[in-house]
């Protein structure tokens, strides 16, 4: 399906995904999608050389006390792969109204996080030849072949976010009340107007809406639901048994209590509010820290000529700063696995 250029922006003017084309064998998504609780980079420590499991919680333990509350409503569970190996450091409270403590097995709301799922379908099917980067969106979602400028943005934009597509769709319809429907969502991506500040393909602009919109290109690709394709193909093979977009009866007695910043108690455990968006494929993603390890091993690839660090980091409570702090942890380890001096004056962020 070709598409038309529009205001001078040409298909080969478009940023490169660094992922090869149709029927190569890997897909490298910007790292900018390893958001908030999930992050890893790899090393090259001299060999032979080891940091105890000791020494991993002295550096885990230091850096995560800053996420802590001092009322106790939240707390953080940690996923740490290095040398081959998974530990899981848990402090804080799952539940501090039924003094229940964060578990390995306790079952959280990946929020944004669980977009990965989403973008990992997406290389699993361009390594296998299902789908490319360059496919229009609306090749798959046919609805979207009535709209206009919706009509110019690929697969490839909408997993690095360079859509052009707004954060949430209530940017530009103030006015709508309630939740968008699948209809609500389908009428306004037709409706949608690039500006010069929101170009397919020339902007970064992180966008909770077309990652929702890469999910519905997935299922129409498929003809299955995103929860089957998501067991069929990532939590199934690799037994993910605690990952699910609805939890059973069984998971939610493991989920934890949301907190606000201010530790006031958010929503019921193990259901999804957050989304404004009305329909089963908007749905939030649950998991544990047991199943997130399995899933950040899986991507890490653990090559038999290099060492890597990666970790994952759940916390209950909002806007604290897990990113930071992950970010401090592996490259602490990192250096004192290559037993490298940190850099002079170097920044975590």
């Amino acid at each position: 399906m070709a598409l038309p250029a529009r205001r001078g922006v040409t298909p080969d003017r478009w940023p490169p995904y660094n992922a090869p084309k149709h029927g190569a064998g890997s897909m490298r998504l910007p790292a900018r999608l390893l958001i908030a609780a999930f992050l890893a980079t790899g090393i090259g420590p001299p060999a032979g050389h080891a940091q105890s499991t000791g020494d991993f919680e002295q550096t885990v333990s230091g850096h995560v006390q800053e996420l802590l509350p001092d009322n106790n409503a939240g707390g953080v569970a940690v996923a740490l792969r290095a040398n081959g190996k998974t530990s899981f450091y848990n402090y804080g409270m799952a539940d501090a109204a039924r003094q229940r403590r964060i578990t390995s097995d306790s079952i959280f709301n990946l929020a944004s996080v669980g977009k990965l799922f989403a973008t990992t379908l997406l290389a699993v099917a361009v390594k296998r030849g299902e789908m490319r980067l360059d496919d229009p969106v609306a090749k798959y979602v046919t609805e979207l072949q009535k709209g206009g400028d919706i009509q110019e943005v690929t697969l490839g934009q909408i997993a690095s976010h360079t859509s052009g597509l707004p954060r949430e769709p209530g940017q530009y319809e103030t006015w709508h009340r309630g939740k968008y429907t699948l209809p609500d969502f389908i009428r306004f991506l037709n409706e949608w107007q690039a500006d010069p500040q929101h170009e397919p393909g020339q902007q970064d602009i992180y966008s909770n809406l077309a990652m929702i919109l890469l999910r519905l290109a997935l299922e129409r690709r498929f003809n299955e639901p995103f929860a089957t394709l998501m067991k069929e193909r990532i939590t199934g093979p690799l037994g993910m048994d605690s990952t699910a977009l609805k939890l059973s009866p069984a998971q939610r007695a493991r989920a934890v209590q949301g907190y606000g910043p201010l530790g006031r108690a958010i929503g019921q455990p193990g259901i999804g509010t957050s989304s404004n968006m009305d329909f089963a494929v908007a749905g939030q993603i649950f998991s544990s820290p047991r199943d997130m390890a399995v899933f950040l091993t899986a991507n890490m690839g653990e090559l038999a000529d290099a060492a890597k660090v990666g970790i994952v980091i759940l916390e209950n409570r909002g806007r604290q700063k897990a990113t930071r702090v992950g970010r401090q942890i592996l490259r602490e380890l990192a250096r004192a696995m290559a037993q490298e001096p940190p850099a002079e004056g170097a920044d975590p962020d």
